[in-house]
Order: C-alpha cells, then sequence, then structure tokens
C-alpha cells in the first residue's frame, strides 16, 4: 500500500470532498461530504493503478453512484 504526506492526504480528502458535494448536486453539505471523504480516505489503497488513472472525480462519481446521494 502506497503512503501519503499528512499534507498530500489533507488535499486529497479536500478535493473528494468538494467533488462529492459537486457531483451530488449538493444534495450533500460540504461538511458531510469532508467527514465521508475522510472516512474513506483511509481505506484507499493508493497503489491501485485504476484509481490512480481515473482520479478523483471519477472516485467521487463511483461514491455517489453506489451511495444513491
Amino acid at each position: 500500500m502506497t503512503t501519503l504526506t499528512k499534507e498530500n492526504q489533507s488535499l486529497l480528502t479536500n478535493q473528494l470532498a468538494k467533488a462529492l458535494v459537486k457531483f451530488s448536486e449538493n444534495r450533500i453539505s460540504y461538511l458531510k461530504a469532508e467527514e465521508v471523504a475522510n472516512v474513506v480516505m483511509k481505506k484507499v489503497d493508493f497503489s491501485n493503478s485504476a484509481l490512480s488513472h481515473k482520479g478523483i472525480n471519477w472516485f467521487a462519481k463511483d461514491l455517489i453512484k453506489q451511495f444513491r446521494i
């Protein structure tokens, strides 16, 4: 599993939270999105090439679809 610096992890968590709000069309608040992003980012395997290739926006859309937000 690839590890990130705290700064990079914080940046990615923030980007994921913003993407969750954007792609949910504001159906979830930023605070709730940040809470979800914090939990999810702790479990993400950054050595997964599919995630690295597709990026945060794809990941956010997939989360929204899975949880029917």
